[in-house]
Parts: structure tokens; sequence; C-alpha cells
């Protein structure tokens, strides 16, 4: 129990001291801001994910609370619903506003590379 305890303890330490970054931005659906969703980064390590609120892309997480994405190049994959009606705890009720392959990171077409300091990315999807 002692041996798991360590290697986990040191295991979390080794992920969580990697080089991260911050990450802020905007996406858009045919030129207009995507008023709730969500963003996935995902590189060879582990994916961060973040929020998208009236078109700004923000608290991205990857190991705790908004400490970013982990530096090097990442696919982007996205998610966003219509409006769901007052009352309805189930969000994922309601249809997808983004054609289906903007939800793979392999298909979306979308990859950014993030450097050390602060990351502005901006995507523009299209629904054709």
């Amino acid at each position: 129990m002692i041996v798991l305890s360590v290697f986990l303890a040191l295991g979390m330490g080794c992920q969580q001291s990697a080089p991260m970054a911050r990450v802020t931005g905007t996406v858009s659906l045919d030129g207009k801001p995507i008023k709730k969703g969500t963003v996935r980064f995902e590189s060879t390590g582990r994916p961060a994910t973040g929020r998208i609120e009236n078109g700004a892309i923000v608290e991205v997480t990857t190991f705790k609370d908004t400490d970013g994405a982990l530096i090097g190049t990442h696919k982007v994959a996205f998610w966003a619903f219509g409006d769901v009606a007052p009352g309805d705890a189930n969000y994922m009720s309601s249809k997808s506003i983004l054609p289906e392959k903007y939800n793979n990171p392999d298909t979306s077409g979308a990859v950014v590379e993030i450097k050390s300091g602060v990351n502005t990315v901006d995507f523009k999807l299209v629904t054709k």
C-alpha cells in the first residue's frame, strides 16, 4: 500500500510539473461567436479542456483549474449545442450547432502550437 501511494505521488508530481502555458482566444461559427461550448486541446500528453463563453475561450485546464495546456502541438476539437429550454438540466439533449467533423480532433482540421507564455488562438469554424 505504501509503495502504491509513493508511486501515485511521484507520478502525479511529474505530470503536474510538465511545461504549461495559458490559452485564451475565440471561437466563431460562420463569423458569429459561439455562445456556449467546450474546446479540447489534445497532444501526446494529457489533454486540456476549456469553455467557450460568448465566443471567448476561458478556463483552459489540464491538471488543475485554469493551469492552461501542455506546451507543444495540439489537435483541437469543439462542441456547442443550441439553446436549452429553461429548467432543462440535460443540456446535451439539444442539437449540436457544429458540423460533426469539429467534434473529433483528428477531423476538425484545427491544429495549434502552444508556446511558453500566454497563447491567443482564434478558430473560425464554418458550416460548409
